[in-house]
């Protein structure tokens, strides 16, 4: 999904901020995507970003997730 937004092939750090990461959701919003999807998908770029910091190549404030929540919704438990 990223690669289908970003359209390229090369996507440096600093390209990603709390914009592009705002826009990003939205536009998986409106792919009609289930919110645990989405938080998926964040999860593995948030992780990404969290070993940049472990590793001293990025501050974490330099991180579009600092201080960055994705809404994540309380999963609905079916009866029968």
């Amino acid at each position: 999904q990223l690669k289908e937004f970003h359209s390229s092939d090369n996507l440096p750090f600093a390209e990603i901020d709390k914009d592009y990461i705002r826009k990003f959701e939205k536009y998986l919003v409106k792919r009609d995507l289930k919110q645990i999807t989405i938080h998926g998908y964040f999860a593995k770029i948030r992780a990404i970003f969290s070993r940049a910091v472990d590793e001293g190549v990025i501050n974490i404030s330099d991180s579009p997730f600092y201080k960055y929540r994705i809404k994540v919704e309380k999963p609905v438990k079916l009866t029968t």
